[in-house]
Order: structure tokens, then C-alpha cells, then sequence
């Protein structure tokens, strides 16, 4: 069920040489940022396993099902140590969101050893086995206000003190206990079956003094607020405000792993009730994402360190948009009763898309659920300028689990009979994914059965608010209106039906729904030669079925999605 993080007990893992007790590291800090692989991380190509030192990051990519992957750092030991802190940055990209991954330690071979772990849900647990033997520390907790879910940086941290051991989830304890001794001295990472998950630093520290469970510094973001932000000028100007209870030693300012300033001539003050220090830096953007790290370190030895992203993308006139369109249809499957119209519907739209409105089209046919996951992988790794318009279509089957609340898209390959639902495509997954591709502007259309589960609310919204909103800009110039309406990120739906079935339609006349996205789309926008996503509503209002429509992700106030005649 959503939120459960589930164990195996079948394990792969590295076992990596031992160096001389001289060239440990077991008694000093160990320090990674990935930089490059001077501290022999394992590096592998496989058809099971795909590790590698990328953008400064440590990239994991378990492709198998099986198994959970163990990766220990030969110089990583914490033997001899009576008290430790062991710290990473871990991101889940992709696959099953329900199985764990995070930190291992303690461990001495492939039976023995601890687990620190969250999951894409937003839950953690704490486990370890031993000789073989599965022992859950602190059952699966489902914590969405502080873990993290799918896409999103988690900061895991176990500090031993004394005979207590405490875990913590970005800067918040979620639970401790008495300890009962490592088995092992061997740290590292887990993840678990296919999944990617990337880790960016990885320290082991020697804590001193007393035990305190949240930092003393406070960090204020003034610029940018958010944690994605949009940019439209090279240089952009960083603002921080810091609170401490200490006297400050270090601020350190990086842009995509660069340090750009350090200590830049502020005065360290101590705190108070006000902002102790006002920190301003101006920084060069490169085109695309940008990740500001800002690293805050006092004399005691108290750090915070945080992260936001900043994409920018130069203003362009209105003739250098573009538009995408990934259209995927099934109608031919190895274990479900084939359709008749999925594929035909895809090619019309995508017919009309490429030769009235410009789009630059892809339609996949009768696909497996891997290939559309690779085709969606690669949309998220093209460059977007901040005018461009993504559009995704799936037609095929669809299905409703009601014991786990979920959606799915059945591809080619899905099996009848799949009581995981490992075979198909999870909505819950495609509102991650989708909503991760960098393109401001995305709609998705979905003719599938129980299509309206995409939004787990089944939320839709005010049809007559949105065209008012549209007459509100009637005395824009055309160009005028484009660019207002593509300066907010879109992130819009529409669903053929809400949780039921939806028919495919007679052979060669469309499905109900595409017979009425097809109407629209012939209508060519009318006189602004001009088709918002508010007007295909206006269109399917009386389709049978009802369909379903709203909006999902970082959508924001004011966007929209539109089609524009060339």
C-alpha cells in the first residue's frame, strides 16, 4: 500500500578489498562531495547495476527487480569509534517508490548489517540483519511533513552518542535508541529493487560535546524563496539572512558545485531576535538548471547546509517557442483483449498537431512499460528555453486497484493478472515523472479507463472561471497574450473519464473523447488563431463519460497550456 516500505531479504552488495589499518580513515573525518572518485566509490556497468560519479553526484541505478544493493566505501569504517555522525544527501529519481533507500552502516558481510532508509512515500525505518536474520528496529513510519518524497533531496544523518544512537531526517530526529553495538565496521549506502537514486556528499564526522538535536544556526532564504526558481537574467542576485547562537566562522556560497565566495568580508556577529547578518551575493547563471548550495558553519561546530535550484531561461520572442508532442498508444497487448482505436487516435492528433500548430511530434506504438519510462527519461534530460510547450498523450487500457488507492496505465507488456502491479505504469509514478521534466509548460491527456484517478482527489476545476479569465486579456496584442500566459510553469490535465471504464469507440471513427480533442483542435483557435486548454474543457463538457480535468505538480496561478496556429 501507499507509504509502505517493504524489505528484502535477498541481497547483492560490494565486497571491496580492506586497506592497512594506516590508510583508514576510520579515525578522522570522512569527507565527499563527488567531485570526482579519489575515495574509490564502486563504479560498475552491468545489466543489473549502473554506478557512477556524474555532475557531482554518486549515480545508482538498480535495473533488476531482486534484491536490495549494498555499497560500502572501503576508506568508510567507523571500528573504534565511540561516538560518530554519519551524513548524506540521497534523491530518489525513479522507480518503485514504496521499497527504501539511504544509509547502511555497522555491517561486516552481505548478512550482517544496519539500515537507515527512506522511501518515495515519505516513510522511514530503521533495520538490520543478522546472520540472515531480519530485525525491525523502528517499524515503517509514514512521515510526509518531513521525508521527502520522489524527486526531492533527503537529508540523512545517525549520530551515535554515548549509548544512545539518534536518526534524523533533514534536521529533524524522527527516533533513537539504546545501542546494542555494530556488527561490523562497514558503511555505505543502500537501495533497493529498481530503482535511481542519486547521493550528493557523504561525511563521517567525530561529534564533540553535548548532544543537541537541532542546529544552532538558522538559515533565511530571501532570494530566491523558492525552492525552484525561474530566471530570466544571467546574473542573479543570491540574499540570505542567518540567525545563530553562535559567532559565525564560515559561509560558504557554491553554484553547481563551485564554491563562488566564502567569508565575503561579512562581520561576525552573534545572535539575537533579529537577523544576525544579511549575506548578498551575485552569481552567474548558466542556461538550464542551476543548484545553489549554501554551507553555514560556526564556531562550535555547528553546520547547516541547503540547497534551491534556479533554471534560467533568457526571454524569447515569440518565434523562437517551441512546442513537443510525445503521444503514446496501445492497442495490441501480449495478456489484455486488444483495441482498435488507441494508435489511429494518436496519429490523427499528432497529424494535426505537426501541420497546423507546429508541434514537433513522436508517437510510440504498442510499448512495453520500460520503453515508455525510457522515452519519458530522455524528454527530462532535453534543454527547454521558457516559452516551450510539452504534450503527452496516452491511449490504451487502463485499471483501478482499489486495495492500493492507485491508477494505472496497462502497456503492451502488462500482465492480467499482477497482483504487485509491477507491470504497469502507476499514475503516482507518471505525475512524478512528468511533472520532473524541466519544460515550463506541460499538458497531459490520458484516454484510458479510470483515467480520472490521475489526480488521487479527483479534482477538476471551474470551467466558466477559466474562460472568464481568458476574456480578461481580450485587448492583448496575440503576442502580448502568448507571453503572459507562458510566463507561469503549466502543469495541466485531462482524462478521458474519472474511476470507470471509458469506451474505445467504433473501429476507425476515434474514441468519443479524441473525436471531441479533435473537433477542438479543427477549429484551429478561431479568430486569435489561438486554442487554450480552458477551450478543449469547454469541448468535452458533454462527452459521456464525464471527463476529468485539473492540474498536478508545480503548477502555478494564471498558466496555461495553448495551441497556436503557426
Amino acid at each position: 500500500m501507499s507509504g509502505s516500505l517493504k524489505y528484502i531479504i535477498c541481497i547483492s552488495f560490494f565486497f571491496l578489498f580492506t586497506l592497512p589499518v594506516s590508510a583508514q580513515f576510520w579515525n578522522t573525518v570522512f569527507d565527499e562531495n563527488f567531485d570526482n572518485n579519489d575515495q574509490k566509490w564502486p563504479i560498475e556497468t552491468s545489466t543489473s547495476l549502473i554506478t557512477k560519479i556524474e555532475n557531482g553526484r554518486y549515480v545508482i541505478d538498480k535495473t533488476t527487480e531482486n534484491g536490495a544493493q549494498l555499497i560500502w566505501n572501503p576508506l568508510v569504517s567507523i571500528k573504534g569509534l565511540d561516538n560518530y555522525d554519519i551524513e548524506a544527501n540521497v534523491k530518489h529519481i525513479s522507480g518503485d517508490k514504496d521499497y527504501g533507500y539511504g544509509i547502511t552502516w555497522g555491517g561486516a558481510d552481505a548478512l550482517n548489517y544496519y539500515v537507515f532508509s527512506v522511501s518515495g512515500y515519505g516513510s522511514f525505518a530503521v533495520y538490520k540483519f543478522e546472520s540472515g536474520h531480519f530485525f525491525d528496529l523502528k517499524e515503517n513510519t509514514f512521515l510526509p511533513d518531513i521525508v521527502r518524497e520522489t524527486g526531492f533531496w533527503n537529508n540523512l544523518r545517525i549520530s551515535k552518542q554515548g549509548n544512545k544512537i539518534h536518526f534524523f531526517v533533514n534536521k529533524k530526529e524522527v527516533f533513537s535508541m539504546d545501542y546494542d553495538g555494530e556488527i561490523g565496521d562497514k558503511s555505505g549506502l543502500v537501495v533497493n529493487k529498481n530503482m535511481t537514486v542519486v547521493v550528493d556528499d557523504y561525511h563521517v564526522q567525530l561529534p564533540q560535546g553535548e548532544f543537541h538535536d537541532e542546529s544552532k544556526i538558522e538559515l533565511v532564504w530571501l532570494s530566491p524563496l523558492q525552492k525552484l526558481s525561474i530566471a530570466q537574467e544571467q546574473f542573479y542576485k543570491v540574499e540570505l539572512g542567518v540567525r545563530s547562537e553562535e559567532l559565525l566562522s564560515h559561509v560558504s556560497l557554491y553554484v553547481n558545485h563551485v564554491l563562488v565566495s566564502k567569508n565575503d568580508g561579512f562581520e561576525l556577529v552573534r545572535g539575537g531576535d533579529e537577523l544576525d547578518e544579511i549575506i548578498v551575493e551575485t552569481v552567474k547563471l548558466h542556461e538550464g538548471v542551476n543548484e545553489i548550495k549554501v554551507v553555514i558553519e560556526d564556531t562550535k561546530g555547528h553546520k547547516v547546509e541547503e540547497r534551491r535550484m534556479i533554471k534560467y531561461a533568457p526571454l524569447l520572442g515569440n518565434n523562437q517557442r517551441r512546442d513537443f508532442a510525445l503521444l503514446i498508444a496501445n492497442d495490441e497487448y501480449d495478456h489484455w483483449t486488444n483495441l482498435v482505436n488507441p494508435i489511429n487516435d494518436a496519429e490523427t492528433i499528432a497529424a494535426e498537431l505537426q501541420k497546423y500548430y507546429g508541434f514537433q511530434v513522436e508517437v510510440l506504438r504498442n510499448v512495453s512499460s520500460n520503453e515508455v519510462m525510457a522515452k519519458l527519461k530522455e524528454y527530462a534530460k532535453k534543454y527547454y528555453n521558457n516559452q516551450d510547450q510539452l504534450f503527452i498523450f496516452f491511449a490504451g487500457h487502463g485499471k483501478f486497484d482499489e486495495a492500493f488507492g492507485e491508477g494505472y496505465v496497462v502497456c503492451k507488456n502488462s500482465l492480467k493478472d499482477d497482483v504487485g502491479n509491477t507491470s504497469y505504469l502507476s499514475h503516482s509514478t507518471l505525475r512524478t515523472v512528468i511533472n520532473n521534466i524541466p519544460c515550463e509548460h506541460v499538458c497531459m491527456m490520458m484516454d484510458v479507463c479510470f483515467g480520472g484517478t490521475f489526480d488521487p482527489k479527483m479534482a477538476s476545476r471551474s470551467l466558466h472561471r477559466g474562460l472568464e479569465e481568458d476574456d480578461v486579456y481580450g485587448e492583448l496584442s496575440r503576442k502580448q497574450y502568448i507571453e503572459h500566459k507562458l510566463q507561469y510553469q503549466t502543469r495541466v490535465y485531462v482524462t478521458s473519464g474519472g474511476k470507470e471504464y471509458v469506451p474505445d469507440g467504433r473501429a476507425g471513427y476515434h474514441s468519443p473523447f479524441v473525436r471531441k480533442i479533435l473537433e477542438a483542435l479543427r477549429m484551429h483557435g478561431g479568430e486569435d488563431k489561438i486554442l487554450t486548454f480552458s477551450e478543449i474543457v469547454h469541448f468535452l463538457e458533454r462527452v459521456q463519460p464525464e471527463p476529468r480535468w485539473g492540474e498536478f505538480g508545480d503548477n502555478e496561478p494564471g498558466s496555461d497550456f495553448m495551441f497556436i496556429v503557426e
